[in-house]
């Protein structure tokens, strides 16, 4: 195992815990907070995949692992904007940049369950593709990042939807 497959395990630990934990607590909805850390997941997922990735890897099983990847992530993305939950901070929360903050969101526990089951998926897939002679391009540090980053953006704009909904049913919080 080379120092760089390491980094790339510890970097990809971290992010799962990272994200697995924000599922759980209130978070500030912004639309930078919503939109930010899946736009630079999918953009640094997929230069990853194109620049890193031997051309020799991009076969037909591979792509359609990948692909199947993609549409479970999407799924799961599509899943955890619908269970999330909202509440009105009315503006009595500010965040760091000192803006004040209409709504926080969360998925709790069945959310975090979702993305931790999204992982062991991918690692199922990762292993058997290995396996099979053809997990090069699923087992790639730039597919991993583009797989989460799907779901990230996924799940923000279900919630926008959700959001925008809800405020023109209720009126409350709206702009």
């Amino acid at each position: 195992m080379t120092a760089q497959n390491l980094i790339s395990i510890a970097l990809g630990l971290a992010l799962v815990v990272y994200i697995g934990y924000r599922q759980s607590t209130w978070q500030n909805l912004t639309a930078r907070s919503n939109w930010l850390m899946p736009a630079i997941l999918g953009v640094v997922g997929l230069g990853l995949l194109v620049k890193s990735t031997p051309a020799a890897a991009f076969t037909a099983q591979g792509l359609g692992l990948l692909l199947l990847e993609l549409a479970l992530s999407l799924a799961i993305g599509v899943v955890m904007g619908v269970i999330t939950r909202f509440r009105n901070v009315d503006g009595h929360v500010v965040d760091r940049r000192g803006q004040a903050i209409e709504w926080q969101t969360r998925t709790g526990w069945v959310g975090a369950a979702l993305f931790f089951a999204l992982i062991a998926v991918r690692i199922g897939i990762d292993v058997w593709a290995g396996s099979m002679g053809f997990g090069a391009l699923v087992a790639s540090t730039g597919a991993i990042l583009l797989v989460i980053g799907a779901n990230r953006l996924v799940r923000a704009g279900v919630i926008q939807l959700r959001l925008a909904r809800h405020q023109e049913l209720t009126g409350v919080g709206a702009a």
